[in-house]
């Protein structure tokens, strides 16, 4: 629903003739200047995560929704859980620079600071860039780009393959992102999307839940 059909081979992903292929740097203006936008203004986005049988199943087996808000430069407000039917999946948690407070059944706490590192995965062997149309999403008229990354593996001694990952990016005239759909195959694990649905609101407060 939310992706152009892209036709995969061998030798990497082909081009109807209603898209275009564009450079990395032509891309790369586009989303530094969205992530400039999201830097300076009070935000919120609303998560959906589908995870699919198999790689053409129409309907989801599994769904999330969640939603974020944004005070730039440092303060975030989860809100996890939204369509659990387990209360224990529903929560919220606020950053507030380094600190990190989060509250289930009704009872705020002031979490720890974690020492985790970050981790880090294998870099992808080919990535190009498209945009794919326009389309208008309330008020707004939207250019669609997309970035697909192709990864390669191979299980045991099969043969090698090359599973894509489709990230797709609408963005206004005025240089904001609006909607971000990201898609896998289903050749590494189960077929998955995620849409994220942007909203600007200069009215988002998020303020210490406790002292």
């Amino acid at each position: 629903m939310f992706l152009v059909g892209i036709v995969t081979c061998a030798a990497g992903v082909s081009v109807s003739a209603q898209d275009s292929r564009i450079s990395k740097e032509e891309f790369e203006n586009v989303r530094n200047t969205y992530k400039r936008f999201l830097a300076k203004e009070s935000h919120r986005i609303r998560y959906t995560h589908e995870t699919f049988p198999y790689q053409n199943a129409k309907e989801p087996e599994k769904t999330s929704i969640w939603f974020s808000e944004f005070v730039p430069p440092d303060r975030e407000h989860n809100f996890y859980g939204l369509n659990s039917s387990d209360p224990s999946h529903k929560y919220e948690r606020i950053v507030i620079g380094t600190r990190i407070f989060t509250n289930r059944e009704g009872e705020w706490k002031e979490l720890k600071p974690s020492g985790a590192g970050m981790g880090f995965g294998s870099g992808a062997t080919s990535i190009e860039y498209f945009v794919r149309g326009s389309e208008r999403i309330g008020d707004q008229i939207t250019t669609i780009y997309e970035q697909v990354t192709g990864s390669r593996f191979a299980r045991g001694s099969g043969p090698w393959q090359t599973s894509y990952y489709r990230s797709s990016y609408w963005v206004s005239k005025d240089g904001r992102i609006r909607k971000y759909v990201g898609e896998s195959d289903a050749l590494i694990s189960k077929r998955s999307r995620t849409t994220e649905v942007y909203e600007y609101d200069p009215k988002i407060k998020i303020e210490v839940p406790i002292r």
